[in-house]
């Protein structure tokens, strides 16, 4: 609901104040311009190598020409202020060499990517030819005869030799003995390159197309065809067995190039194939709602208790695909994970690594940042709900000041991005290609979109109200209730959170300190191991400061199938029966089954049912809700404003204003707000 006069007049005089300007120039008044992309510092980890004398079955267009290539890393100096450029692993300055490499076929890749897309929106020529530069890299690194012909190699030493099995090895190892990451990242880059050299050059363009069609083939032998229709079986649910490298993430971005692709040549195969992976992609989403992971498209397909950020780009891939596919589907599975998952990621553990499923890796990346800004724009795009494009841009408010460091991660005189601010709040200054290339790209794409743009520069946080997450180690034990630390945290699929969890048996009870941050409704969710068996013969009952909650019944894990335990680590919420005050509560966790089997609680989410954010740039300011009430619910603006408000339901569909003219603040069942200051 986007209020307009007569509705905004009567509002604007709640709340103290009446303007009349308009909500679009409102949006845009403090927007960031075009012209704060800088390139600079991918332009500094650019290099070059001389035209390799081998291996065999490796070559590049215009042979015997040096190769461009980009560095992997730059460390900060804090004396100096300045970057010095390094690769991966050991290095060994007898012989020139790192335990990995000074340059990767993903980094590469993903600059080709980003200069493409400068192109596109600026024309510029060096960005043409830096491009084309990096796909020359892209070329090379293919293997282009032998048994692993179509794959890649993803390691080159500074002098241009390259590290089939490089120290820490990779997977697959040799690099180019199956379908992989860089292989994915390859054919994003070939199909984009394809698609904007066609008509400059060419020559070149018939090159990408034949390296493409090699890929595919490659791909198609060695994975879709033999794989394609078969499912893994996780707990009783089903994944599917046939996305490169088990990912929907690295799946997603193959996608992104073969839809560039097809889009360009109407390519049979390519059509094919990302009919293919798409259909993995879109069929693998969880929850919704309330329910963990509130609707995310998930990226591994061995995990149903894993989300990562890193390579997430699936609801862009999707989004960009439904339309040059004919899959309306997809867009569905799309604006699912974008109204519901990255929504609620903004307002609630922001752009961080791991849900693992309770947020434990809190560090954050440009990456993370990149994947939730892109991904946003194609469904808002592709849907035409600018309220994603709205959250788009405000999703790349990351980059400056937006996040748990509130420092901002692109520095627009040098172009650099930070690699990243680490689980404590503290920014990892160095600045290698990767967070450039995200950051770039997450940048690039918001203000180039007429909507997005007039958010991004909202970087100061003013007020956040979110979760809070306890382990449940950190609570008082009594009766048979004991610590457990694993010999190791990581199960094989998932993550006990804290590396401890508390065993409860008969009698066993665990009282946890929580904080509500503010007075209100509230979801309780429990992190816990779901275990063989029937539902009620283990599990916990739940009381909040004494007064009965419920029981959480945490038996009936679907069968093990492929996965490595018969148990696996869950969320399960719970819905509190009454309101909480703002401060100290306890939730006492007490044992309730039949004996036969312990329950083990890893952690405690204490989660408010309408979430917020207050965003502030120069004298304006943004008010941002999520709800996660399945009725609506109430929210309330910040005093002393005048604002014009957009209330979204839980598609990110404007809600038609009220017919008499009367405004509530509600937010309908899992809907959104944006509400501007004037």
């Amino acid at each position: 609901m986007r209020l307009g006069l007569p509705l905004a007049a009567a509002f604007a005089v709640l709340m103290g104040a009446v303007g009349g300007t308009s909500v679009a120039a409102q949006d845009a008044a403090g927007s960031l311009g075009p012209g704060v992309v800088n390139l600079g510092h991918l332009d500094f980890l650019h290099d070059s190598v001389p035209y390799p004398a081998g291996p065999p079955g490796h070559a590049t267009t215009d042979p015997g020409s040096p190769i461009d290539t980009w560095w992997v890393y730059a460390n900060f100096n804090p004396t100096t202020g300045a970057y010095t450029r390094t690769g991966g692993g050991a290095y060994d300055p007898g012989t020139n060499t790192y335990g990995q490499g000074a340059f990767d076929t993903d980094d590469v890749s993903r600059a080709a990517v980003a200069y493409l897309t400068h192109y596109r929106y600026y024309h510029d020529r060096h960005s043409l030819e830096m491009a084309r530069g990096a796909l020359r890299f892209v070329l090379y690194m293919q293997t282009i005869s032998g048994p692993n012909a179509g794959n890649f190699v993803l390691w080159m030493q500074p002098g241009g030799a390259l590290n089939l099995n490089p120290t820490p090895p990779d997977q697959p190892n040799p690099a180019d003995s199956g379908a992989s990451y860089w292989m994915a990242r390859s054919i994003w880059a070939i199909g984009e390159g394809y698609a904007t050299f066609r008509e400059s050059d060419p020559g070149f363009a018939s090159v990408l197309a034949a390296r493409m069609r090699l890929a595919m083939t490659r791909l198609d032998a060695e994975l879709l065809a033999p794989n394609f229709g078969h499912y893994y079986t996780l707990h009783g649910y089903r994944t599917p067995a046939w996305l490169i490298a088990d990912g929907a993430d690295a799946s997603s971005e193959a996608l992104l190039g073969l839809t560039a692709f097809t889009r360009a040549t109407g390519d049979r195969q390519a059509r094919d194939l990302g009919d293919e992976l798409g259909t993995g992609i879109a069929g693998y989403h969880l929850g919704g709602g309330r329910d963990w992971p509130w609707g995310a498209l998930m990226p591994w397909t061995r995990s149903v208790s894993d989300w990562h950020a890193w390579g997430a780009h699936m609801s862009m891939a999707l989004a960009v695909a439904a339309g040059p596919l004919g899959k309306p589907g997809w867009l569905q599975a799309a604006r699912l994970d974008a109204s519901s998952f990255e929504l609620h990621q903004q307002l609630s553990f922001g752009p961080i690594n791991g849900l693992e499923p309770a947020p434990d890796d809190l560090s954050q990346i440009a990456y993370g940042d990149e994947t939730t800004v892109d991904g946003l724009l194609a469904v808002g795009r592709a849907t035409g709900s600018d309220a994603f494009q709205r959250w788009a841009g405000i999703a790349a408010s990351w980059l400056f000041g937006d996040n748990p460091a509130g420092t901002p991660m692109y520095q627009p005189a040098t172009g650099v991005v930070f690699d990243g601010i680490n689980g404590d709040g503290t920014v990892n200054r160095n600045s290698g290609a990767e967070s450039t290339i995200e950051g770039l790209l997450a940048l690039m794409n918001a203000v180039h979109d007429p909507v997005a743009r007039g958010y991004v520069s909202y970087g100061h946080v003013v007020a956040h109200t979110s979760y809070q997450k306890v382990e449940a180690e950190a609570g008082a034990l009594s009766g048979a209730a004991t610590v457990v630390k694993p010999a190791s945290a990581w199960t094989g699929e998932a993550l006990w959170s804290g590396g401890a969890y508390v065993d409860l048996g008969p009698g066993g009870r665990v009282d946890v300190p929580v904080q509500a941050a503010n007075a209100g409704r509230h979801l309780l969710y429990l992190v816990f191991d779901k275990q063989q068996g029937a539902a009620a013969e283990v599990g916990v009952s739940v009381s909040v400061d004494g007064k009965p909650a419920g029981v959480d019944h945490q038996g009936g894990a679907g069968s093990q199938g492929d996965s490595p335990n018969p148990d696996y680590l869950w969320i399960d919420g719970l819905q509190l029966p009454s309101a909480l005050s703002a401060g100290s509560h306890t939730i006492t966790l007490s044992y309730a089954g039949s004996g036969a089997q312990h329950a083990k609680i890893d952690a405690v989410l204490l989660q408010p049912e309408v979430e917020s954010k207050v965003l502030q740039d120069g004298s304006r300011q943004l008010a941002l809700y999520k709800s996660l009430a399945g009725q609506p619910a109430p929210f309330q603006l910040p005093p002393g404003r005048s604002w014009r408000i957009s209330v979204y339901d839980r598609d990110g569909e404007d809600v038609p204003e009220e017919e008499n003219g009367h405004v509530r603040l509600q937010i309908p069942p899992y809907g959104s707000v944006i509400a501007s200051s004037r």
